[in-house]
């Protein structure tokens, strides 16, 4: 019985003493293993849910701006658009010398103009055989007598038109020529369109008179023409009546 107790007892230190060497060696192996949890690698565990999306972040900075694209095709044509405002006149053109000399061109040719039409007036006077002046109006006549209608048709061939004074200058002309010719002349005035309104031959209403005291009277209702008196006065006269005629050219 003695001997049993004895034999259990060496069993049981041996038993402790074998898992005192396991301890170390385990121990010595792997500082951070123990007993129960060293061991070999398990497999990896499956992946767990998703979790929760989480707040939306800061908006990061622009990155670089890519390499262009290929160009695509044309598109359809637009609208017309409407027509916009007439734009500012341009300057003239041509230089300060030119335009100078453009100016004394037209300058010279309106003088020219103006010579021509003087030498054409005196070219017709010269038909007649005596004349004046007043101004730039030229007075002739050849003394001969004819009715209004006939005086009017001669001096209008002749390129003027009967003597029709504007102010005293030119009423004087035609005096100083009736006074030569002893015999009062037609005037180129008249009331043909409307009684008591005296016209010019162009149609324009006289802006000068003249008249004798109590004239123009329409005697008997028929002196719609106009003579002068040896005292340069007007006397409303019946156009059939043969006076000294008198042609005024300018």
């Amino acid at each position: 019985m003695k001997d049993f107790h004895i034999t259990h007892i060496c069993a049981t230190i041996l038993s402790v003493a074998l898992v005192a060497q396991s301890l170390l060696f385990f121990k010595d192996k792997d500082k951070d293993c123990s007993l129960l949890s060293c061991g070999k690698d398990g497999k990896p565990g499956q992946d767990g849910d998703d979790g929760p999306m989480g707040e939306k972040g800061e908006k990061g900075d622009q990155g670089l701006i890519g390499e262009r694209g290929p160009e695509g095709p044309p598109g359809n044509p637009g609208k017309k658009g409407e027509l916009g405002e007439p734009g500012a006149k341009g300057e003239k053109g041509g230089s300060p010398a030119s335009e100078s000399l453009i100016s004394r061109v037209n300058a010279l040719e309106l003088q020219l103009e103006h010579l021509q039409s003087a030498v054409a007036v005196q070219l017709k006077a010269l038909t007649f055989s005596r004349g004046t002046f007043s101004g730039r109006k030229i007075y002739m006549t050849n003394g001969v007598f004819m009715n209004y209608k006939e005086g009017v048709q001669t001096c209008t061939k002749a390129g003027g038109q009967l003597a029709s004074p504007q102010n005293q200058a030119e009423n004087d002309a035609v005096l100083a020529l009736s006074l030569e010719n002893k015999k009062s002349p037609f005037l180129g005035i008249n009331d043909f369109h409307v009684e008591g309104t005296f016209r010019y031959p162009n149609g324009e209403v006289i802006s000068y008179t003249n008249w004798s005291p109590s004239e123009p009277n329409d005697q008997q209702g028929n002196e719609d023409c106009v003579e002068m008196y040896d005292d340069g006065k007007w006397n409303d006269k019946n156009c059939h009546e043969k006076q000294l005629i008198i042609c005024e050219f300018f």
